[in-house]
């Protein structure tokens, strides 16, 4: 396909946002979303490479499984050192081989943890918005500028509010949490289309606009707060339950905090809405291929809070410490009429690994992709009558928190395996247990489907012995990004 026939691309990522916060999967939140699904391809059953922000994303760029790309990291018990490698430099990622194909590239980041300085993440891109610490100055100008960025890229009551939140933490007083207006859906939409718009008009453009504000702190405009009624006082627990899980929480206090999140989505779907509208403006010679998808979804007690051991994180809350549906099943939807893409619910498993891939196939770029673990899904969402993957086999595993476990999983099946104890469980995941509370692994009717899923895991981890070692960060970008992953309530 020549330059002039490429379209634009608009990637659309939601961090951490749950799958049931979309129709048709759960209640109608992101109605700009679901239009999306309704007329591109949907692929029902994607699932996440592990169940947070990092190796997730990385895994998207690179077509590669986590353990491959080495974008790593995690807390094996409370109070003991983080293990981290950071993605290796010898592996081509999407963004750069999209401006090798005549792209001009730009990032709208809102993470300014795990996609800050020396993460990886930005290799590639011409212009990337993305607010991040300067850790080679002292604290007051650090803040400083934090409250210059604010008020340049918020409204004056986000200035002032986030402003006095950061003052009232540095002197040690207890606030809620705010989000930075650096962060927020409408300073990363303006920005993306300021770079938009400065691009230029001769070469096809990549568009990546990554929203944080389903992420904690679940603090979106006042006015999406409407439905949400808070039991009493508004806790600093209500924002940020995953710092907060040890001050008590009520049953009442677990359905304001997952009102507030959806509130959180009915925000980052007003500004998705506000994007589209304002891309045809701005673009509007060159058809446009939208990918709409999530890195991983968030947990609100879904299984439960295991207490049994305090030193590890079972908490029931937050995400990057299980491999259940509620973070791992994400919404994934290719949109491109006008290149063939059909409105289509396609049903067998995939990963968002078969992102980059599908995105090569589709605009026929001349790329060798055979190094790639992913699989290109060009072909079921271009073609009515190609048949849909039913064989497949996906893998999930690289947890932040707690003793690492592994998930394979089918069209059907989902095998959980703890690499420490060996415990083992099996879930019917799509269809028939959806919320994974019939665990089938010890009932002799699934010896074989146990046998045989473990067998494709142990086959996959041999697969994965002796891949490269990841990149480490140099001490600066270490402490700049433990500043940023401080802030979003990580570390």
């Amino acid at each position: 396909m020549g330059r002039a026939e490429l379209p634009d691309i608009l990637i659309i990522s939601v961090d951490t946002m749950r799958r049931d916060a979309m129709a048709p999967y759960g209640c109608d939140l992101m109605p700009t979303a679901s239009r999306l699904l309704e007329e591109g391809t949907a692929f029902d059953r994607c699932v996440a490479t592990a169940p947070w922000t990092y190796p997730s994303f990385c895994s998207m760029i690179t077509g590669l499984w986590p353990r491959e790309h080495r974008a790593l990291a995690n807390y094996p018990r409370k109070g003991a050192e983080r293990k981290l490698s950071i993605l290796r430099a010898d592996v081509p990622v999407l963004a750069e081989t999209l401006s090798q194909a005549g792209y001009h590239t730009i990032l709208s980041q809102g993470n300014t943890g795990w996609g800050g300085p020396g993460a990886g993440f930005t290799r590639g891109f011409d212009d990337v918005f993305m607010w991040s610490y300067d850790n080679r100055h002292g604290r007051l100008r650090r803040e400083s500028k934090a409250m210059i960025d604010a008020m340049l890229h918020g409204n004056t009551w986000k200035f002032i509010h986030f402003t006095l939140w950061r003052l009232a933490r540095n002197m040690g007083l207890g606030s809620l949490p705010v989000q930075a207006p650096m962060r927020d859906g409408r300073t990363l939409v303006n920005q993306a289309c300021r770079m938009v718009r400065r691009a230029p008009k001769d070469k096809p453009v990549l568009c990546w606009v990554n929203f944080m504000d389903v992420h904690e702190p679940y603090a979106p405009p006042g006015r999406f707060l409407a439905d949400a009624v808070p039991p009493g006082k508004v806790r600093p627990v209500h924002l940020m339950p995953f710092q907060y899980l040890d001050t008590g929480v009520s049953d009442e206090d677990k359905v304001y905090i997952r009102k507030r999140y959806d509130c959180c989505a009915r925000f980052v779907d007003s500004r998705i809405r506000a994007l589209l509208d304002r891309w045809g403006a701005m673009r509007s010679k060159r058809s446009r291929l939208t990918v709409f998808l999530s890195d991983h979804g968030e947990e609100f007690w879904d299984h439960g809070r295991n207490g049994a051991d305090p030193t590890r994180y079972a908490c029931g809350t937050g995400h990057g410490h299980t491999l259940f549906n509620e973070l791992l099943r994400v919404p994934f939807v290719v949109h491109w009429p006008e290149g063939g893409v059909l409105p289509r619910r396609v049903r067998s498993v995939v990963s968002l690994i078969d992102l980059s891939p599908t995105l090569v196939e589709l605009l026929r770029l001349d790329v060798d992709v055979s190094g790639m673990s992913g699989r290109s899904q060009a072909a079921v969402a271009t073609d009515a009558s190609a048949p849909e993957q039913d064989d497949r086999v996906v893998f999930a595993d690289s947890l932040y928190y707690g003793t690492e476990r592994q998930a394979v999983l089918t069209t059907r099946e989902k095998l959980i395996r703890c690499q420490d104890t060996g415990e083992t469980q099996l879930f019917t995941w799509a269809d028939d247990d959806p919320a994974e509370r019939d665990n089938l692994a010890d009932r002799p009717e699934y010896a074989e489907t146990v046998r045989r899923l473990g067998k494709a895991l142990d086959d996959w981890n041999a697969s994965m012995e002796g891949a490269a070692e990841g990149g480490t960060l140099s001490e600066e970008d270490r402490k700049a990004m433990e500043a940023q992953l401080r802030d979003l309530g990580y570390i």
